[in-house]
């Protein structure tokens, strides 16, 4: 978020994602994806889901994720 220059109350307010989910992202509690989504889509970025098909596969390495800045 610092990056972006976008602080917690904001973020919640574009995405409406409760503050306190946001926090707990920092410290102890692991996003939901469609909540990772939104943030990202917040602050112009896009999620794509992926197979990694130049890797053997594992429980490691099936799903890629990948970030896409919105103004490409």
């Amino acid at each position: 978020m610092q990056a972006e220059g976008i602080t917690e109350a904001e973020l919640a307010r574009r995405t409406g994602i409760a503050p306190a989910t946001i926090r707990g992202w920092k410290t102890r509690v692991t996003p939901r994806l469609m909540d990772m989504e939104a943030a990202l889509n917040a602050v112009g970025h896009e999620l794509i889901i992926g197979v990694r098909r130049d890797l053997k596969p594992s429980v490691n390495n099936i799903v890629q994720l990948r970030l896409v800045r919105g103004d490409k």
